[in-house]
Order: structure tokens, then C-alpha cells, then sequence
């Protein structure tokens, strides 16, 4: 009997296993356990050899189906209600109906991860043994079990048992203790609605520190609202400031304008109208200049000769250029160098008075002595 027990127990491991993969939470906070349940269990049951008789071992083992109802007294016990039902053979072929009912507390033990937990029952109850053709047996009996209990995110349960029976009195089958073994695999349905959310959140009151967030809220899992980033805006860039440009080179300083040449107008230097002949008192000034030309070698001369407005611009011109010729065959007649004389006629173009009176047209017509030598 050993190796079965041990056997149907590995069984029972790899459901659980199982029954944790289908269960995996969903959510990220543990489901509380149901107030109240209601399920159905099926599983296997071993009666001892007392009742089925010495040579039926293998005839022991069959299948059983129950019911079950708990309900939660605190976080970690709960009360629950079972009844059980299985269909023997004896060795005779003779049917054997076994019935129990049974009551007592869960203990349920510290959890596994969010939804998974061990658990431990004591209980106390009645079984009826109604052999067909005889007599039926009613004793009460203890039970204890261990197991493992899977909560899904609806707060139902799977759950599976390895639990003992023994009857606690000894009256019928020949005075002895009626023993039996059940090896259970259940499912429960919660009764008691979905876990208590007020602020409709989606994380239960249990574990919700922030009661009154807005439904629909993004909340973290104590159920505070999740701050929702605010991007900060970009620096604005630092207006860019375009190079000043490089200053413009200071104009080149006009040349200053040559000095102009120092003029003489040649007083009394006259010619008589329209002609270029001088003048009897012409002969004294331009001995003077005469001698100061001689008294500085170095010095080089330009003789402008003007007219009037009367007659032509041609034939003023003409008669402006014969008069300043006549000025310099004087001068070099008395001695001066002819290089270092020039002539130019200027005719009526650049008048001193007025050319409207007789005494204004007299004092254009004259002759002038510019120096070259002087620094440009």
C-alpha cells in the first residue's frame, strides 16, 4: 500500500504543477483568498482490506466524487463541509457503496508566491458503509490531509489532497478500526464576488493606498496614480549673433591737391587792343623781371597770357598765346635761358572782372608769370 500512496502523491505534485502554469497571475497583486466557496472534487480512494476483504487489494482503489463548501473565519483558517461518494467491489463481486461526511477547520499556510499555498485539514465525520444484501455501516472517524491550494484571477480555486481516515469507534467487521486513503483533485468556485475595489482602479482596497483615484486612472501597484511625464521643453537656442563684419579699410587719403603755383600778375604789362605789341611802359616791368629771373637761376617760369571777351573764342585764343610769346622773346632778349620759360595761351576763358565795363575788360587782358618750380 505504501508504494501506491507514494505513487498517487507524485501524481498529485505534477497536477499542482500544472494547476500553477494555468493560474499564472495576470495581474501584479496576489488575489485574496474567497470569503466563501462552493466546488466538486474527484480523486481516488483506498479502502483497507476490513472491508473489502483480504485478497482484493488491487480492487481497493477507485474512483470517488464529492462536494465541497468552505468559508473563511480569517486570513489564514477556514471551516469547510465535504461529502464523498465511491463504489467498491469485495472479493465476492458484492457492491459496496461508501459514503462520508465530513467538517472542520484549514489551515491555511504562509504563501508562495502570490497565489499559491499549502495548506493543512483536520477534520471530523461520518461514514456509511452500505454493502448490498447486508447490513449498512454507520461510524464516525478523524480525518487529516495535506495539501495545495491555486488561486486564479477571479479568486476561484483548484486544489489538490492527500488525506486518511480512521474510523474512532470499532463496532461491526469483526471489531476493528476502519481505515481509508484519499487522494483528491478539486476545483471551487468563489461566492463571494470579485475582490473590493471602491475606486474602481483595478487594485483591490486591501492593497490600495490612494482610495479615491479616478477610475481608469494608470495607477502603480499600490494603486497611486502614475505621474505622467511632462517633457520638458527644449532650450531655445541662443539667438545666433552673425560676426560683425571686419571694418571697412579707411579710405586712402586724397592726395592733396598741388599747391597751387604762385601767380604774378604783371602790372603794367599792356598790349593795345587786339594785338600782341607791347607797350612802351610794358618794357620797364619786364626789365625788372628780367633781372630778378637772372638774380635766381634755379627758378622756371610759365607765362599765361589772357584777352578780354571781345572778338572769337578762336581769335582770342590765338591773340592770348601771341601776347605771352611776346612776354618771353622780351625776357630772353634781355638775357634770360628760353628753357627756362614756358608759354600758354589761355584766350578769355578765365576772366578776373568783369568783361561788361571797359575797366574790367582792361584788367583781363594781362599776362601772368606762374613759377613751376615750386613743389607739386
Amino acid at each position: 500500500m505504501g508504494s501506491r500512496v507514494i505513487c498517487r502523491v507524485a501524481i498529485a505534485l505534477l497536477v499542482s504543477a500544472a494547476f500553477a502554469a494555468a493560474t499564472r497571475a495576470a495581474t501584479w497583486y496576489p488575489p485574496e483568498e474567497p470569503k466563501s466557496e462552493l466546488g466538486f472534487t474527484l480523486g481516488l480512494q483506498f479502502m483497507d482490506t476490513l472491508v473489502t476483504g483480504e485478497d482484493s487489494t488491487r480492487d481497493g482503489y477507485k474512483p470517488l466524487v464529492g462536494l465541497r463548501a468552505a468559508y473563511l473565519l480569517s486570513p489564514s483558517i477556514q471551516w469547510f463541509f465535504d461529502s464523498t461518494y465511491s463504489r467498491l467491489e469485495d472479493v465476492t463481486g458484492t457492491d459496496i457503496n461508501h459514503f462520508t461526511l465530513r467538517t472542520g477547520p484549514v489551515f491555511l499556510l504562509p504563501r508562495l508566491g502570490d497565489r499559491s499555498r499549502f495548506f493543512v485539514s483536520v477534520s471530523t465525520g461520518l461514514m456509511n458503509v452500505d454493502v448490498s444484501g447486508d447490513d449498512n455501516y454507520r461510524r464516525s472517524f478523524l480525518s487529516a490531509g495535506f495539501g495545495q491550494r491555486f488561486l486564479t484571477d477571479r479568486r476561484n480555486v483548484w486544489h489538490w489532497e492527500l488525506r486518511g481516515d480512521t474510523s474512532t469507534s470499532s463496532d461491526g467487521f469483526g471489531g476493528e478500526r476502519i481505515t481509508a486513503y484519499q487522494l483528491l483533485v478539486g476545483f471551487s468556485w468563489n461566492l463571494s464576488g470579485p475582490t473590493q475595489d471602491t475606486d474602481g482602479d483595478g487594485v483591490p482596497d486591501r492593497y490600495d493606498r490612494c482610495a479615491c483615484t479616478p477610475a481608469r486612472a494608470e495607477v502603480d501597484r499600490e494603486g497611486c496614480p502614475i505621474p505622467i511625464p511632462v517633457e520638458e521643453p527644449a532650450p531655445i537656442p541662443a539667438p545666433v549673433v552673425a560676426a560683425a563684419p571686419p571694418p571697412a579699410p579707411e579710405p586712402e587719403p586724397e592726395p592733396a591737391p598741388p599747391p597751387v603755383p604762385p601767380r604774378l600778375i604783371l602790372k603794367g604789362v599792356n598790349f593795345a587792343s587786339d594785338s600782341w605789341e607791347l607797350t612802351p611802359a610794358s618794357h620797364a616791368v619786364l626789365d625788372e623781371v628780367a633781372a630778378s629771373l637772372l638774380a635766381w637761376p634755379e627758378v622756371r617760369v610759365r607765362i599765361d597770357g589772357h584777352t578780354d571777351s571781345t572778338n572769337t573764342d578762336a581769335h582770342n585764343q590765338v591773340l592770348s598765346e601771341n601776347r605771352a610769346k611776346a612776354v618771353k622773346d622780351y625776357l630772353v632778349s634781355k638775357g634770360v635761358d628760353p628753357s627756362r620759360l614756358e608759354t600758354k595761351g589761355w584766350g578769355e576763358s578765365m576772366p578776373i572782372a568783369d568783361n561788361a565795363t571797359v575797366e574790367g575788360r582792361a584788367i583781363n587782358r594781362r599776362v601772368e608769370l606762374v613759377r613751376l618750380d615750386t613743389p607739386q
